[in-house]
């Protein structure tokens, strides 16, 4: 069973900056993939996530080298999400649950079809596989970065499967997973 435990972090200056630049590259690269779908299906093709993100990563050296100031995480997880909410949005067509719109959308699309993520409008956020950070007491080290001090410690014990950043209300946090033994009650 995986459970999960949300820890205020205590960045400095510089990594506060560096966490907002991993936030961007997630967000470039989900909307990087969108826009690219949407292309693919004007010209009447059919296109894949994996394929996509086979693609991004052959261009991002010439076009986007900035992405390679963060953790490669950042954007890997984005293709995964996008394809979570194709998806969802093919499940809900089939179903006949997509949600009606007051307003037509300025896209063009159904409701429940994915949108470009916006700076202002989302929640700032990446995703760091297992093997890319370790924790330690009160510290989580992280790729390209190294140490940031967390307030607690973390209180499960078990396998690390991935974690989180993320940032509500100006505070970063980190949501740890964490693979836990199932203790089925008495």
């Amino acid at each position: 069973m995986n459970r999960a435990h949300v820890i205020r972090l205590n960045p400095t200056p510089e990594q506060a900056v560096y966490f907002r630049k991993a936030c961007g590259v997630a967000r470039h690269a989900y909307n990087w993939a969108l826009a690219r779908w949407k292309e693919y299906r004007a010209e009447g093709k059919w296109a894949k996530m994996k394929d996509l993100k086979r693609e991004y990563n052959r261009i991002k050296g010439e076009q986007f080298p900035w992405c390679y100031e963060v953790t490669k995480c950042a954007p890997e997880q984005e293709f995964r999400h996008l394809g979570q909410a194709f998806d969802n949005y093919w499940r809900m067509k089939e179903e006949g649950t997509l949600p009606k719109l007051k307003h037509p959308r300025k896209d063009g699309e159904e409701g429940g079809f994915p949108r470009f993520k916006s700076k202002k409008r989302d929640r700032l956020s990446f995703y760091l596989s297992n093997d890319k950070f370790s924790v330690s007491g009160y510290s989580i080290r992280i790729p390209k970065l190294g140490a940031v001090n967390m307030t607690e410690q973390l209180r499960f014990s078990g396998k690390i499967m991935s974690a989180v950043i993320s940032s509500r209300a100006g505070c970063w946090f980190v949501s740890i997973c964490v693979e836990v033994e199932h203790e089925t009650p008495r």
